[in-house]
């Protein structure tokens, strides 16, 4: 989650279009300088970022503010954690990713913006990925779980009601071999035993010999 410090929700969501938004920044700072070298820099930086279409990267920050209803000129240190969290996920949007990675997405969060969250992830054309305890955001979500169980991964298609019954089919054969594993041990462990018992006497048998 970003800091509550004294940067705006803007320059937050712009942090996530990495150097490209900060060429526009830089290029917007000498706008008001006339003299040569200023101007060689403009031309320098128009070219560059024309080359990663950065014009267009304004109003994507204000697609992305309108969109999760955030102001852009409020600053982080005066949001509450869900709205910051808000801030952090326009960061991400900001960047139109193929997937999203997210870590426990709800944390902090009250049901109004849970469910305000659960809408945009919904509605995002592109892969989520995450990792969560929230037992009602992954049913609502997930099209597949992925278990990490004593060290070994298990990937499970469908919801988690359906992982939760593939989950308690495996337990109950993993019992079964269990037990069947113990069972066939003790009946070699006890058959061991007689044939050591049967084995002493034959032996001193012959040493009496």
């Amino acid at each position: 989650m970003p800091a509550a410090d004294e940067r705006k929700v803007r320059d937050v969501i712009a942090e996530g279009l990495g150097d490209a938004y900060q060429l526009v920044l830089r290029y917007h700072e000498l706008a008001g300088q006339f003299d040569d070298v200023a101007m060689n820099e403009m031309t320098r930086l128009q070219h560059q970022i024309e080359e990663v279409d950065g014009w267009q990267l304004e109003l994507r920050i204000e697609q992305i503010l309108e969109r999760l209803g955030l102001d852009g000129d409020v600053l982080m240190s005066s949001l509450s954690g869900g709205w910051r969290r808000r801030a952090a996920l326009g960061a991400a949007l900001v960047q139109s990713p193929d997937v999203l990675l997210l870590d426990e997405p709800t944390n902090h969060l009250d049901i109004e913006t849970i469910e305000w969250l659960e809408k945009q992830l919904l509605e995002f054309k592109g892969g989520v990925l995450f990792i969560s305890h929230d037992r009602s955001l992954v049913e609502r979500l997930a099209t597949r779980i992925i278990e990490l169980d004593r060290g070994t991964l298990t990937s499970f298609p469908g919801s988690y009601q359906t992982y939760l019954d593939q989950k308690e089919k495996l337990l109950e054969e993993e019992a079964r071999n269990n037990a069947l594993f113990d069972k066939n041990w003790r009946k070699k462990k006890n058959g061991s035993g007689r044939e050591l018992k049967r084995a002493v006497p034959a032996m001193k048998v012959g040493c009496g010999r």
